[in-house]
């Protein structure tokens, strides 16, 4: 089944992002994604773009400009999440590991206990949360990178 996104621009503030008139704005990219985020994996996707601006703009370009460094914006994200899980993941090892050689104050000790498996349980909430979140969004600007944009003037 094909499923259109219709965006229909009536002022620059739609389209542009507030401080760099080369990439679409950022609102109008959750605006996509959030849409395509209910749409069936099987289903084709078609933008288009109701232009009422009268402007000499390749929209078409432009968006998919945007997209693809959302996507590459995404993969940065995630290689940044990585190396944080893998540093939490290491502190939190290395302090379970202090806390079961100190011997000498049983308060001290408990708190390097619990302070090891907070930074364990960090890594796993950036997996659970964060990792998945964009992991689907990458998903969806994937999608929205090979769909078919059209543009009309209104």
């Amino acid at each position: 089944m094909q499923r259109i996104i219709e965006i229909d621009l009536f002022l620059k503030s739609d389209l542009y992002e507030k401080y760099n008139k080369k990439n679409v704005s950022r609102d109008l990219i959750d605006y996509i994604v959030r849409t395509v985020m209910f749409f069936d994996k099987k289903d084709s996707i078609k933008i288009i773009f109701n232009d009422s601006l009268n402007e000499d703009v390749n929209y078409i370009e432009l968006l998919k400009n945007t997209i693809r460094d959302e996507y590459n914006y995404s993969l940065r994200k995630n290689h940044y999440n990585n190396v944080m899980q893998i540093i939490y993941l290491l502190l939190g090892i290395i302090i379970i590991f202090v806390s079961t050689i100190v011997d000498s104050n049983l308060v001290f000790k408990e708190l390097l206990l619990i302070g090891g498996w907070v930074l364990i349980w960090e890594m796993m909430e950036l997996f659970m949360f964060t990792d998945l979140e964009e992991k689907r969004r990458r998903k969806i600007l994937k999608r929205l990178l090979s769909c078919e944009i059209i543009e009309r003037d209104v």
